[in-house]
């Protein structure tokens, strides 16, 4: 039986505040701003750069936008679950150090 591992709360306001900082912008969204905001989140470079890589090659600029618009986890549905799995395996594989 698989357990789920319950996300650090940090890394999902990560990611929130990541997408906040890009998903206004009528531009499209790039790695590279992502990586920026999950940087100045906390995320080391290496993190971020992973996660950024993830989220801007599983999402589109719509469903990018859709995660920081929704109302909740739920409402974003797989887009979330992608991009909070991204930054969580990240973090994971690039220990701080």
């Amino acid at each position: 039986m698989a357990t789920t591992l319950r996300r650090p709360l940090r890394l999902v306001a990560a990611l929130l505040v990541a997408l906040a900082a890009v998903a206004c912008s009528d531009d499209a969204i790039t790695a590279d701003q992502i990586q920026e905001q999950l940087e100045e989140a906390g995320l080391t470079a290496d993190q971020a750069s992973c996660a950024a890589e993830a989220i801007v090659d599983d999402l589109d600029a719509d469903q990018i936008r859709d995660l920081y618009t929704a109302d909740d986890e739920a409402d974003a549905g797989d887009a979330w679950r992608s991009g909070s799995d991204a930054v969580d395996r990240c973090v994971r594989e690039n220990p701080p150090g």
